[in-house]
């Protein structure tokens, strides 16, 4: 669809300002595939820099590979190890 990086992240904004002012800045973000892995790596890392510029410092989560549980790393390298039979970028 040729959406540009910027692209993603004025429309994150967009989503941000919409959800401030009808349900407490609350959004839910979900990934559907993707078929340029580039583009696709590329746009969620300015989607994902878009929502933390906008977050004050004290409310910042920790960093995500300090986040995940061992069960749930466990299972993300299952599904990967699956799929990359299928997606030799995995």
């Amino acid at each position: 669809m040729m959406v540009t990086e910027e692209g993603f992240a004025l429309m994150t904004k967009l989503l941000m300002e919409i959800a401030a002012s009808c349900c407490p800045g609350k959004i839910l973000l979900t990934l559907e595939g993707g078929y340029h892995l580039n583009g696709l790596v590329t746009c969620i890392a300015t989607v994902l820099k878009t929502l933390s510029d906008d977050m004050p410092q004290n409310e910042r989560r920790v960093a995500p590979e300090e986040a995940i549980k061992e069960g749930t790393l466990h299972t993300i390298e299952q599904v990967q190890s699956i799929f990359s039979t299928y997606w030799k970028g995995l």
